[in-house]
C-alpha cells in the first residue's frame, strides 16, 4: 500500500510538472506570435500624383483578374501601356496595379487603403447596375505607397452594391 501511495505521488507531482511545461510554452507562444492591429485607413497616391493627371492605361493579358507589385519601369512596361509615365521613385515606392473583370455594368463610388501591422487591404466600392443592353466592366485599378507591400500581405477587395 505504501509503494502504491509513493507511486501515485510521482505521478502526481510529474503530471503538475508536465502540466506547468505546457502552460508555459503556451504563454511563450502566445508572446512570440504577434496579435493583428486594427486596420487604419492610411493616404495613398495614384499616378496623378506622379506627373500623369489624366493617364489612360490598358493591362496587359498577364495582369486579367489579378494586381501585381510593381517596383520599376520596366516591370510597369511589362503590366501595362500607358499614355505618361509617371515619374514614381520605385526605392521609396510599390506601385500596386490590377485588373478585374465583371459581366454587367459597374459604377464607381469609392475607395481606400488600410493598413495595419501585417497586411495592406486596398478596397473599391462599386455599384452594380444592369442595363438593356449587354454591358461588362473591365476595371483596372492602381496605388501607390510608401510601405513595401513585401513586408506584409497584400489584400484588394471589391466591395459591390
Amino acid at each position: 500500500m505504501k509503494t502504491a501511495i509513493q507511486y501515485f505521488l510521482c505521478l502526481s507531482c510529474l503530471g503538475l510538472l508536465l502540466s506547468a511545461c505546457d502552460i508555459n510554452n503556451e504563454e511563450e507562444l502566445a508572446k512570440s506570435v504577434p496579435i493583428e492591429s486594427e486596420l487604419e485607413e492610411i493616404d495613398f497616391l495614384k499616378f496623378s500624383d506622379f506627373g500623369c493627371e489624366n493617364a489612360e492605361w490598358y493591362a496587359n493579358p498577364e495582369l486579367s483578374d489579378t494586381f501585381r507589385i510593381v517596383n520599376s519601369i520596366e516591370e510597369l512596361d511589362r503590366y501595362i501601356r500607358i499614355n505618361c509615365i509617371p515619374q514614381i521613385d520605385y526605392s521609396r515606392y510599390s506601385l500596386i496595379i490590377g485588373n478585374q473583370f465583371y459581366p454587367h455594368g459597374m459604377e464607381f463610388i469609392d475607395e481606400k487603403v488600410e493598413e495595419s501591422n501585417s497586411r495592406i487591404v486596398y478596397t473599391l466600392t462599386y455599384r452594380k447596375y444592369e442595363s438593356l443592353i449587354f454591358e461588362v466592366s473591365n476595371i483596372n485599378y492602381h496605388f501607390v505607397v510608401k510601405t513595401p507591400p513585401q513586408q506584409k500581405k497584400l489584400e484588394v477587395v471589391f466591395d459591390i452594391k
